[in-house]
């Protein structure tokens, strides 16, 4: 990527960066996410390409909101997401919606992250993206076990386990497990819990 940009060649820049973001995310490797994504947005800028820009902007809130830098993060996405409507890209603009409510329910701001997790689950009814519903899904049960709301956060997140099950997900549906397993030890109900954990 900084070969890329020291070339000047911004086109490549932005889809490499994007290439690279997702396993620089799942390592959590945020300083070279922050690099690759401030590299993405110069060159995004440059071409003026409404796309590039947001998604770079995407990754830059996401790399503040991982290193509990909100107000970063919140600026990123706000500005990510004026972009966003330019850019004709529904999927990423629920994606960065979503990233907004995990970032409220990070701080306890929970009928935000409530509001925003309802909204992009209504607009992924019109997308085909089942891989996102069920990420929405698993944020949201994570949201009502963060409430106390035990029935509502084993309903979310059974459905988000069944959803990655059905696409052979085996990470998420782990991930998601593991979110279950809390909720029964956070009710009280510790063999429910260690045989979820299981």
């Amino acid at each position: 990527v900084e070969l890329s940009a020291a070339a000047c060649d911004d086109a490549t820049t932005c889809r490499l960066s994007a290439t690279v973001a997702a396993f620089l995310e799942l390592r959590a490797h945020w300083s070279d996410l922050k690099r690759v994504a401030e590299l993405s947005h110069a060159a995004a800028t440059r071409m003026d390409s409404p796309y590039w820009t947001s998604y770079a902007l995407f990754a830059l809130g996401l790399v503040a909101r991982e290193t509990r830098d909100f107000a970063t993060s919140e600026r990123c996405f706000r500005a990510g997401l004026a972009i966003l409507p330019r850019a004709d890209d529904p999927l990423l603009e629920v994606v960065t919606l979503l990233s907004v409510g995990v970032s409220h329910r990070l701080q306890g701001r929970w009928d935000e992250a409530a509001a925003h997790f309802a909204g992009c689950l209504s607009r992924l009814d019109s997308l085909d993206a089942p891989r996102w519903r069920a990420y929405t899904l698993r944020e949201y049960g994570v949201l009502h076990r963060d409430r106390g709301e035990w029935t509502k956060a084993k309903e979310f997140l059974a459905e988000a386990i069944a959803t990655y099950r059905a696409l052979g997900d085996v990470r998420w549906e782990a991930v998601s497990g593991r979110e279950l397993a809390i909720v029964h030890q956070d009710e009280g109900n510790h063999a429910a819990a260690v045989e979820q954990l299981t």
